[in-house]
């Protein structure tokens, strides 16, 4: 269990935050229904219990039924953070969807960050509005005492909801004609209130979303957990020569796991909590409020919750560390010594909830109240997330930026075969990306010209990117402006697949193929036109080429137990002389000798090399690609081990394009 870091980021950023109920109104608005609404609203309620005793029962009878439905409401209005019918996004608190509540703060996908916090008016409406629907269905009609000789006749519900500090009233405005052995009596006003502290934990709510805006306590939090435990790979390096993997569903199982045993550590300064000893005060968050001490502030966070957690460099769902030579370059001296050193940093974004509860153990007569709701903990490249938040009612134009579509526009399809012919090509998705908007615009279709083509409007938008894909072919990229009318060709290049095959060239120059304990693992990138396509040989042979200028990296590896020596490496360097002379500028030389050392390794690499290589339409006609790599041999030590990687192979081919 950890806490936060002595150092703070020193970044200062402001969140707009609109549609927080400004709080020093709602302060003055609670006071006013302390005070004067108070004793005015007893005076009321004094008078409407003033009714004959032949009506008590009846009267008790709706009073009963008032107390049970508003408790029910305020009780949902609790647990569902100030609503009765919650809109929006929302958390769902157990598997089987018994529970859920909304999420005061949340960033959608598409980047826009969201507060969706309930006006402190609206809750009072919401609470109004389910007694006046459920308050018929406790009366049944008055079924009982409609058995015990009384006529009731009702009119309309009509609740008003007042919530104060440290109570709430409910005021009703419902007729009802009371006949009984000859005596006729009419009520039209019903009272009732609950000694529940709804105004004073709104406020307190509304300060945790509101600071959360500023410091950040729970981002920060988060990056203190992924820096310190072991569990997640965050940054660093370790002696050792082969990669150390890690899987990102792993990874996200772990931290899971973390902020599940920590985050209920969290709580709020000024709020009721104990901790077992000094350490924990770390969990401590002060948001600068302060006459809560009888309220307790419990933070939540369920293993059974989904984390939306993305990492990089990855292949696929693999994480792996980089050897230190594989940054090193010419530089083959300080690669041997630094061989066996792997590092790792990796850059994570993540998103993922939190459950918020205030609770009151003196409300409703000691029986305790409850006001919670969810918010979201975003991290954003390793950062915390600071961004300008528009509430949900605002921001909803926002996302409808895709269905604002009046710019009248044509996309052309077409697939290049290799002899460099053009044909339509139908049935390519098309899509528009604008900044942080991605819009699904539509696929293109044979038209009476037998072109294919999209005719349909686009959003309007300056330098953004339509992108054409269709299974088979090479995604294609173009930048486009659509503030005006768009005519616009795609070109798609479908993937050839062709066999490969490859070569091992000894020392002495001679050519054979692989051993059954060989294989080489080669790997193409085409940068111009962001494609990139692997093979591991002989497992697989297939290769997956479209024409382009390629970087190609081949390892030649032997399986197998294979018994590496330790090497002494003396490295020397140029230090400052002590004394006045080292001020001057005076150096002697200083060397350590360190020991690399060896092991046993399953699997080392034998051979290595790195080309510039172009592959044109002519060559992808050929049935297959022959590769050649060269083989150093087994290397004795590690010091080998480097120089494989590091040397430019005397013996070098480019490949060959064959037919069989």
């Amino acid at each position: 269990m950890i806490g936060k870091r002595g150092v703070k980021r020193g970044q200062i950023t402001t969140w707009i935050i609109l549609g927080i109920v400004i709080l020093t109104a709602i302060g003055g608005t609670i006071l006013v229904k302390n005070t004067v609404l108070k004793s005015e609203w007893d005076k009321n309620r004094e008078r409407a219990a003033k009714v004959p005793q032949q009506i008590v029962p009846v009267k008790d009878y709706i009073d009963g039924c008032i107390s049970t439905i508003g408790k029910d409401a305020i009780n949902m209005v609790g647990m569902q953070g100030g609503y009765v019918d919650i809109p929006g996004f929302k958390l769902t608190v157990f598997p089987n969807g018994a529970l859920e509540v909304p999420y005061w703060y949340y960033q959608k996908e598409n980047g826009i960050d969201v507060v969706n916090i309930p006006p402190f008016d609206d809750m009072g409406r919401e609470i109004s509005n389910y007694v006046n629907s459920e308050l018929q269905s406790c009366f049944d009609n008055f079924r009982s005492l409609r058995e015990s000789g009384y006529r009731i006749t009702t009119g309309d519900i009509k609740t008003i909801t007042e919530i104060g500090d440290e109570k709430i009233f409910l005021t009703l405005d419902f007729p009802v004609r009371i006949e009984f052995k000859g005596l006729t009596f009419n009520m039209d006003k019903h009272y009732n209130s609950f000694d529940v502290n709804l105004g004073k934990l709104y406020k307190l709510a509304n300060k945790i979303i509101e600071r959360a805006s500023e410091d950040v306590f729970l981002e920060e939090q988060t990056i203190d957990f992924l820096v310190l435990y072991d569990e997640i790979p965050f940054s660093g390096s370790e002696l050792r020569c082969s990669p150390k993997i890690w899987l990102k569903e792993d990874v996200i199982r772990e931290l899971r796991e973390i902020l599940a045993n920590n985050i209920p550590f969290t709580k709020i300064k000024g709020t009721s909590h104990s901790f077992p000893n000094r350490f924990y005060n770390r969990f401590l968050w002060d948001i600068g409020v302060g006459g809560y001490s009888g309220i307790r502030s419990d933070f939540m966070f369920s293993r059974n919750w989904l984390i939306d957690l993305d990492v990089f460099p990855r292949k696929g769902n693999v994480l792996k560390s980089e050897s230190v030579t594989g940054n090193l370059g010419s530089a083959t001296g300080l690669a041997q010594s630094f061989l066996c050193l792997q590092n790792y940093h990796f850059i994570y974004d993540i998103k993922y909830p939190i459950l918020i509860k205030l609770i009151d153990d003196s409300s409703f007569n000691g029986e305790g109240y409850t006001f919670q709701f969810a918010s979201q903990v975003v991290i954003d490249n390793n950062q915390p997330r600071r961004s300008v938040i528009v509430p949900e009612s605002i921001q909803e134009g926002a996302t409808r930026y895709c269905d604002k579509r009046f710019v009248d526009s044509a996309v052309y399809t077409y697939e290049k075969d290799l002899d460099g012919n053009l044909r339509p090509l139908s049935d390519v998705r098309i899509g528009y990306r604008c900044i942080n908007h991605f819009c699904d615009i539509g696929k293109t279709e044979f038209d009476v010209y037998d072109e294919a083509s999209l005719r349909t409007e686009f959003p309007s938008c300056i330098n953004g990117e339509i992108v054409a894909e269709k299974e088979g072919y090479h995604l294609v990229k173009e930048q486009v402006s659509t503030n005006n009318r768009v005519e616009i060709p795609l070109i798609l290049e479908p993937y050839v697949v062709r066999k490969s095959k490859v070569k091992v060239i000894n020392k002495g120059g001679s050519v054979r193929s692989l051993l059954s304990s060989e294989k080489v693992i080669m790997q193409l990138i085409e940068n111009d036109k962001d494609y990139s396509t692997s093979v591991i040989y002989p497992d697989n042979e297939d290769i997956l080429l479209i024409p382009g200028d390629y970087t190609v990296n081949a390892f030649l590896v032997k399986e197998g137990r294979i018994n590496i020596a330790d090497r002494k490496v003396e490295k020397c360097i140029d230090v400052p002389k002590k004394g006045i002379i080292g001020v001057l500028g005076a150096t002697e030389e200083k060397c350590v000798e360190t020991t690399i050392p060896g092991g046993t390794f399953n699997n080392v690499v034998t051979g290595a090399v790195e080309f510039e290589f172009t592959i044109n339409s002519y060559d992808l006609k050929k049935d297959s690609v022959e590769f050649y790599i060269p083989s150093k041999g087994v290397p004795k030590n590690v010091e080998d081990m480097a120089q494989i990687t590091l040397e430019v192979p005397e013996n070098f081919v480019y490949p060959r394009f064959l037919d069989e």
